[in-house]
């Protein structure tokens, strides 16, 4: 579906945009948030992923060669979070890479 381009579409877009700005702000919207990042990236362990050759990370990390590329998919998260309205916690990536047993 194609965005309007009108003013007033742009109105409306910006509209949506601040409500959806002070949504994010509630403190009781970003705990639920954080929370359901926590839960993602814990399932994520036993995904199987295709970037790791259809092996789950906990699968991966077991050969030199899978480590790198979950060390490299954690990074790339680190990267990606920079640009979210919502932050990865840290933390939540540190427990990630302990539960793995690769260090920072």
């Amino acid at each position: 579906m194609e965005r309007e381009r009108t003013p007033a579409g742009h109105a409306r877009a910006q509209r949506r945009e601040a409500e959806s700005a002070q949504l994010h702000a509630l403190p009781e919207v970003h705990a639920m948030l954080r929370e359901s990042m926590r839960r993602h990236y814990a399932a994520w362990l036993d995904e199987a992923i295709p970037a790791l050759g259809g092996r789950t990370p906990r699968q991966a990390v077991q050969d030199a060669d899978g480590r790198e590329a979950v060390e490299a998919l954690l990074r790339q998260i680190e990267r990606d979070a920079q640009n979210q309205r919502v932050q990865v916690d840290p933390q939540l990536l540190a427990d990630l890479r302990k539960e793995l047993g690769i260090g920072p």
